[in-house]
């Protein structure tokens, strides 16, 4: 009898897996910019040459991340079609999307860099940013027929582009706003809780009834309190 053969712990699959994860750690933590192909290889516990053998540039290991994130971020946007007139739905895909987010952070704290650097990636992001807004723009559409938001197509078209604006720069704009402390700061659950916030605060105006105030005080869950926002959310005088 033929024994059956089981994947080696060092099988290339495995391998490639582990250097993703090296690399996102990485990137999360001190900008994809800032890395290289041997901190890479250095933090997966392999050679240069076997980092090599799976991606020839760290381009590929960049868009082979994107394509990580962008099948994590269409699973959140996919469950939201099934029930498009469920305004209490809307706030947990806003949730689930910046938990994406968070976990593939590099990407939109970095997008200036990384879209400059990597023209491939820039079509792409921006191929999902269209779409993403055409989606949530229909989401909202949706809602509106259903008697849930108060608002005509025109406003639905604009609250979709603003929630796109928000969720796509707002890791950049907390890296410009902490950028007096010196370097990048990292963004935290706080950091990702106030980029909910800002969104169902761009979503709550356009609620009728009672759902507005319940709208609202979901929201305000997300918001940590003043002494907990940094002195970034400090007003000056």
């Amino acid at each position: 009898m033929v024994a059956m053969r089981t994947a080696s712990p060092r099988s290339p699959s495995r391998t490639r897996e582990r250097i993703l994860d090296a690399s996102l750690a990485l990137f999360n933590e001190s900008g994809a910019p800032n890395i290289t192909t041997n901190h890479i290889a250095d933090a997966a516990g392999i050679s240069p040459g076997n980092l090599y053998y799976h991606f020839r540039h760290k381009e590929d290991i960049v868009m082979a991340l994107y394509g990580r994130y962008e099948t994590a971020l269409n699973g959140v946007l996919d469950s939201g079609q099934d029930a498009q007139d469920a305004v209490s739905d809307l706030w947990l895909l806003v949730h689930l999307a910046f938990e994406v987010i968070q976990d593939f952070r590099f990407i939109h704290r970095d997008l200036s860099d990384l879209s400059a650097a990597y023209p491939a990636l820039r079509a792409r992001f921006q191929r999902s940013v269209e779409a993403g807004i055409a989606r949530t723009s229909a989401y909202c559409l949706a809602l509106a027929r259903a008697g849930a938001l108060d608002a005509s197509p025109e406003e639905a078209h604009a609250l979709a582009t603003n929630i796109s604006l928000v969720t796509t720069y707002w890791l950049n704009l907390q890296a410009l706003r902490h950028a007096s402390r010196g370097g990048l700061a990292p963004p935290d659950d706080d950091t990702i809780s106030e980029g909910v916030f800002q969104v169902l605060s761009l979503i709550t105006p356009y609620l009728r009834g009672a759902m507005r105030e319940d709208f609202r005080r979901i929201a305000l869950r997300y918001l940590p309190p003043p002494s907990d926002r940094g002195d970034c959310s400090k007003p000056t005088a």
